[in-house]
């Protein structure tokens, strides 16, 4: 029910309810993606959620992010999009303009959009003239969000994985769905009000995307939630709950 009034579309909602399809039944499967605070309600108790699963600092797989991107005088728009996200090569040009609208549109602040594959020349070529804007072929998105203090909006197609990652950091979203379980991850940050949503059969205008950033930027309300989702994922005790798992 909540995908469908997300989405606006003649949706089969069941395989978005979460997005793992058959795997949906499997408490080891959906203990590694889904916090119990991102339950929707009449899924409460389903889940043996065992915590985030995500690295330190001190972790053997940590992987450092760009200076650029962990700058904090000044707010970050993060733009990423991930496997499933974009597919097609026009649909990158489109990343590519609505980054550079977002650098238009906040001169102060940083802009970063993960374009896969793309060199270090390129990126040059195509940024010139937009001071704050970089792009990247990757960027370890939940040490890169972790380490943030000022303002950061993380602008995607939300898979559970970036979801988890954005709640536990207490990023807002701009989620922008395609497909597969991005329409259940889009669902929920409309629902408990984690940020904002543009759902369509086309991409949205860029227009659209700089407004929906503004407002996660400006929405006391919305980062007050987020900053309580991460205070509240934060102190999940996973190996406790693992014990409980495996005494059951």
């Amino acid at each position: 029910d909540h995908v469908g009034k997300v989405s606006g579309l003649t949706l089969d909602s069941k395989p978005f309810d979460f997005g793992c399809g058959g795997f949906a039944k499997i408490p080891a499967v959906r203990s590694m993606c889904l916090p119990r605070e991102l339950e929707f309600p009449k899924e409460a108790g389903r889940v043996a959620y065992l915590g985030t699963n995500l690295p330190s600092e001190t972790d053997v797989d940590w992987t450092a992010p760009p200076e650029q991107l962990i700058r904090n005088d000044c707010p970050l728009i993060l733009c990423i999009f991930g496997a499933t996200g974009l597919t097609d090569p026009s649909e990158y040009c489109w990343l590519l303009s609505t980054a550079t609208k977002l650098a238009n549109s906040f001169a102060d602040h940083i802009v970063g959009a993960v374009i896969p594959g793309i060199n270090q020349s390129d990126s040059q070529r195509l940024t010139a003239g937009v001071k704050n804007l970089s792009l990247y072929s990757w960027v370890p998105l939940w040490e890169t969000l972790s380490m943030r203090q000022a303002p950061t909006v993380l602008v995607t197609t939300p898979g559970v994985g970036a979801l988890r990652e954005a709640a536990a950091a207490g990023t807002p979203i701009v989620a922008i769905p395609r497909r597969l379980d991005q329409f259940g991850a889009a669902a929920r940050i409309e629902y408990f009000g984690l940020g904002r949503c543009l759902v369509s059969q086309d991409l949205p205008d860029a227009t659209s995307v700089a407004e929906s950033v503004a407002r996660c930027l400006g929405d006391k309300p919305i980062r007050a939630r987020c900053f309580e989702f991460k205070r509240k994922i934060s102190s999940h005790n996973g190996l406790q709950s693992l014990q409980r798992f495996l005494e059951s």
